[in-house]
């Protein structure tokens, strides 16, 4: 019972990092307990930890390509655009679930195109689209004599068990949102409620 509460009521921190040069690199790492108990995924790696140190490391397996399902049948199928008629309750959920998250995050970048002034106009471009981030969450550096393209990024949060319990009670009670998960799974089951 002990072990049922500390599980929904102690956060977990999930924190995603990725970088591009040339090639994508991308991790998720789950901790709980200030890192006492964690998971690390990256390169086609799992990665165990306990108090800190790994205790078991293992390699996943390519998966292969999946065939698609076959499409619903017609006369099942949601009309095309029934998620506009739904939108603001959506927006609402996802503002709740961004405030129980409370992500932090950044993206570092290096932008060059070989010539100085094309490489100027660019960072002009830029600056005039990106002038409503904050500058903590978006640095993107100019490299005036190289052709090269970099980004870095991490992004964290954590997640409270139980928060996330309560939204997704909410959510499933509420009829907008057995609407869209008829609408998603293309069953036209009534619930009882």
């Amino acid at each position: 019972m002990l072990l049922l509460s500390a599980i929904i009521f102690i956060p977990f921190h999930i924190e995603i990092t990725g970088r591009f040069e040339g090639e994508f690199e991308g991790g998720l790492a789950l901790r709980w307990l200030r890192g006492f108990f964690g998971l690390n995924f990256r390169k086609r790696e799992l990665e165990f930890l306990l108090g800190g140190k790994t205790v078991l490391r293992k390699k996943r397996r390519q998966a292969g390509r999946k065939k698609k399902k076959e499409s619903r049948a017609e006369g099942k199928r949601a009309p095309r655009f029934w998620i506009f008629s739904h939108l603001s309750f959506l927006l609402s959920k996802a503002d709740k679930l961004l405030i129980s998250l409370s992500p932090e995050g950044s993206v570092r970048g290096i932008v060059g195109t070989g010539d100085p002034a094309s490489t100027g106009m660019l960072m002009a471009i830029m600056a005039a689209c990106f002038s409503w981030i904050p500058a903590p969450l978006l640095c993107i550096e100019p490299d005036f004599e190289e052709e090269r393209f970099c980004l870095e990024g991490r992004l964290s949060a954590n997640i409270l068990l139980f928060s996330m319990l309560l939204l997704a009670g909410e959510f499933l009670l509420s009829s907008e949102g057995r609407e869209i998960i008829n609408n998603f799974s293309g069953r036209r089951r009534i619930w009882s409620t």
